[in-house]
C-alpha cells in the first residue's frame, strides 16, 4: 500500500487502523514522524539563530519554540510508554520497529529542545 501525502496527514479511524497491516502500520508510523521532523526540525534551528540575534524579541521566539519542541518529545515520550505496554501484551517485531521509531522521534525532539535551551541561557 502506497500511501499518499494527504492519507498520511489524515485523521484516522480506528477501524481505518485495524484495517492496516503491520507493515501498513509501521510505514504509516514512519511517515508521520518523518513529515513532523523534516516541518519542525528546520524551523526549531531557525528560532535557535532568531533567540541568539533579536535580543528580547528573539528570547520570546526561543521560549515559544521550546516549549513547543519539548511538548513534542513529552508526546513522543508517552508515545514510546503505550508501544511498550502493547509490545509487552503483544510482542511482535512491527511494535518493536513502531517503538524504535517514536523512540529516535522523542530522542530528536529532546536534542531539539536542549538546543534551544541552549540559546536561551
Amino acid at each position: 500500500m502506497v500511501l499518499s501525502s494527504d492519507e498520511v496527514d489524515r485523521k484516522w479511524s480506528r477501524e481505518e487502523l485495524e484495517e492496516l497491516s503491520a507493515g501498513e502500520l509501521t510505514w504509516l508510523t514512519f511517515r508521520r514522524h518523518y513529515r513532523n521532523a523534516a516541518f519542525f526540525g528546520p524551523l526549531a534551528i531557525a528560532a535557535y539563530y532568531v533567540s541568539q540575534l533579536l535580543g528580547r524579541a528573539g528570547a520570546i521566539v526561543g521560549w515559544i519554540a521550546l516549549l513547543l519542541v519539548a511538548s513534542f518529545a513529552a508526546y513522543n515520550a508517552v508515545g514510546v510508554l503505550v508501544l511498550i505496554f502493547v509490545f509487552a501484551r503483544q510482542p511482535s517485531f512491527s511494535k518493536l520497529v513502531q517503538s524504535a521509531i517514536v523512540a529516535m522521534s522523542c530522542a530528536f525532539y529532546a536534542a531539539l529542545a536542549i538546543v534551544l535551551w541552549s540559546a536561551l541561557r
